[in-house]
């Protein structure tokens, strides 16, 4: 199909880079990545993030491209570490939406898991710290006690 359509307006390039890690054929996977690197969806940036993490692990330039797949839609560590469920009966996405995740996990069924130590550092590295608990002023908490 890509050869016929090289522009892929019927985004062909999203299941296939996905097919491609999952057989490990990274090397095809990187060529297409790089064929269409003017897509930055999620559907591409989380496979870039993958591979590298493949390549390199926890490396510098796998933090980085990790962040831009979080920055291209945040929805999608929560739907692959099942702390998200996956929408439902949808027929089409917008970009940065929940829709789009959901498209990716399944598009994306097994790569991540079958990647080992990918799903680990995934956690690791997209869940936010706990926020600290505000301190009360000193004049909230002498107006609670007068009360």
């Amino acid at each position: 199909m890509l050869r016929l359509n090289p522009e892929d307006n019927q985004g062909v390039r999203h299941s296939l880079v996905n097919v491609l890690i999952k057989v490990d054929r990274d090397a095809e996977a990187w060529e297409l990545l790089d064929r269409y690197a003017e897509d930055h969806l999620a559907l591409m940036e989380y496979p870039r993030a993958l591979l590298r993490f493949r390549a390199e692990g926890d490396s510098p330039e796998a933090k980085r491209a990790l962040k831009r797949a979080v920055q291209a839609n945040r929805f999608v560590p929560g739907i692959l570490l099942h702390t998200r469920a996956i929408t439902r009966g949808f027929s089409h996405f917008a970009p940065g939406r929940e829709e789009e995740a959901a498209f990716y996990a399944i598009l994306s069924l097994g790569t991540w898991a079958g990647t080992e130590g990918a799903l680990d550092w995934l956690r690791k590295r997209t869940t936010l710290p706990a926020r600290p608990k505000k301190k009360k002023s000193k004049a909230k908490r002498g107006r609670k006690k007068r009360q």
